[in-house]
């Protein structure tokens, strides 16, 4: 009697309800599909929605790599690359997926390389790779397709590059959205990458959420089970914020307002690009209610015109990622103010460079020290008040309040100097609202061209490139410019009182294979420098 009132009890015990739910930062491809499975599995069509579910990740994933079109001189590399990126992403999954080659069919990702993708519309760059998602049958869930040349000047992929283009594929196939997040697996931009791109724990985390739901959707359309297709929808009162102008030092806050418009809990999560700001929103938001988004600016070190952006990442399949642009004009407290230049040119003269720090507010403050890194050369400071030459703001007259710096570089040896080196000097202040102001300071030894070689990549036809050439501080005339080689033109456009040049360099596109190795040659009116020469080269030299 007992033995059967366990077991009636056992059968009207209700299961555990199912979470369907989109977990926040999975990708459009992603939501699309499982909002297609819960369509189909509300309208009792189990036999298509389980065909639909199959495009979901799977727990055993094939891939291939296909470097048919890749140089002899990279293959190497782009294997290890390749390699090390599988690798990268089997460990951070932990078991909840497993990741093996196909030696023959369709694999789940197929990863090939072409010699350049189309530009980009909205970025103007060349990109780094292209996904694409395919529908099942005789073509792979997802293809990347990486470029061996990529951003505007048409560079090669480096093994770095090529390597997190990789990582972005894989996570691409686990259902992940492109992340405004430098550094993560779907971290990449489309211009130069040099550091690695690893998968975060925030990222693993979010792949085994879509593997979970993946398996789920699969297990319903095989039971038949009858599963509402609810999703959020994010609508928010405004595109940008519009920060009223602050002080240095101060911290400044605007809002908008985040409603769900959907039918299922929103999941949100918001951050700034960069550390000066943040934002902040409620975690989840069911439909119907409406919360504000924070923006936080801390403005110790900025100053002027200021634009970054504040990234909200949610689970509307719509809106997986948003930027909104945040703007302000910040007014100095602590203003660095150079008489000359910021730049000491090693001549033979004086090894000494004096700076204000001049008072922007009727406060008084006290500097409290001062230190040059990485030198450590001695700073003298003492009060001013006066009348001194702004150089940044073309030698105008202004009327400074404040202090006076003179950093003494005598230690420096001319020999050990090439180029041009920075300098800071950190100003401690006993100002409760900015407590550090930071003056960079270079020293030169020459005409130095920025930077000092010109590399066109790997051009298809004509193309250009530039370079500064420069001695700040103590002007100079180019008499000419020009190339060794016919295929390419160089002009000149003078700009700060002579004591800097744009250079231009035009490729006509007409070389035999592209090959250029050559150089530009200017001539000047310094006895000591009268020709200065930069290489200019292309990869097929």
């Amino acid at each position: 009697m007992i033995s059967a009132l366990v077991c009636f009890a056992a059968l009207n015990q209700k299961a555990p309800a199912v979470d369907y739910s989109v977990t926040m930062g999975a990708s459009s491809a992603f939501h699309e599909v499982v909002h297609d499975v819960k369509t189909m599995l509300t309208a009792k069509d189990f036999g298509g929605a389980a065909v639909r579910a199959k495009l979901l990740p799977q727990s055993v994933v094939s891939y291939r790599f296909n470097f048919t079109n890749v140089p002899k001189d990279r293959l190497d590399s782009y294997k290890q690359s390749a390699s090390f990126a599988i690798d990268s992403w089997q460990k951070n999954l932990d078991g909840k997926a497993t990741l093996v080659e196909a030696k023959k069919g369709i694999p789940n990702i197929l990863v090939s390389f072409e010699r350049q993708l189309q530009k980009s519309a909205d970025t103007g760059e060349i990109p780094g790779v292209a996904v694409f998602y395919g529908a099942g049958g005789q073509e792979p869930r997802v293809e990347a397709v990486i470029g061996l040349a990529r951003t505007a000047q048409l560079t090669d992929a480096s093994p770095a590059e090529v390597f997190n283009e990789i990582m972005f594929g894989i996570g691409s196939y686990f259902g992940l959205a492109p992340s405004a997040i430098p550094g993560t697996a779907m971290g990449r931009v489309d211009g130069k990458m040099i550091s690695l791109n690893l998968v975060s724990r925030q990222e693993a985390l979010l792949a085994e959420a879509n593997l979970r739901l993946s398996k789920a959707l699969r297990v319903a359309a095989l039971a038949k089970t009858v599963v509402k297709p609810t999703r959020p929808q994010l609508a928010v009162s405004a595109q940008s914020f519009d920060f009223k102008p602050a002080f240095q030092g101060d911290t400044v806050y605007e809002f908008m307002t985040v409603t769900n418009k959907g039918d299922a809990t929103l999941q949100m999560r918001a951050f700034g690009d960069c550390s000066c700001i943040s934002g902040d929103v409620l975690s989840t938001l069911k439909p119907g209610e409406s919360t504000a988004l924070k923006a936080r600016y801390r403005t110790e070190e900025l100053v002027g015109e200021i634009e970054h952006n504040v990234v909200l990442v949610s689970n509307d399949p719509e809106r997986p990622s948003q930027k909104f642009s945040a703007k302000i004009r910040v007014e100095p407290r602590a203003e660095v103010v150079f008489p000359t230049s910021d730049t000491l040119v090693l001549d033979g003269g004086e090894r000494k460079l004096t700076f204000y720090v001049h008072s922007s507010e009727p406060i008084e403050w006290k500097v409290l020290g001062a230190q040059m890194v990485p030198l450590n050369s001695t700073v003298l400071y003492e009060p001013f008040e006066g009348d001194v030459k702004d150089w940044k703001n073309g030698g105008q007259i202004r009327h400074v309040k404040g202090y006076r710096l003179t950093a003494d570089l005598s230690a420096i040896r001319e020999s050990e100097v090439f180029g041009r080196n920075m300098f800071t000097v950190y100003v401690a202040l006993d100002n409760k609202n900015i407590k550090l102001v930071r003056a960079n300071l270079f020293v030169q030894k020459g005409i130095v061209a920025q930077p000092e070689r010109i590399y066109l990549g790997a051009p298809t036809g004509p193309t250009e490139s530039s370079f500064v050439l420069m001695r700040t501080g103590k002007p100079f005339k180019i008499l000419s410019a020009s190339s060794d080689s016919k295929h390419v033109t160089v002009s000149v456009t003078s700009s700060k009182l002579g004591a800097e040049y744009t250079i231009s360099a035009k490729y006509d596109g007409k070389a035999p294979e592209h090959r250029l190795d050559t150089q530009i040659r200017i001539t000047t009116d310094d006895p000591k420098q009268p020709i200065v020469l930069i290489p200019l080269i292309t990869a097929q030299s």
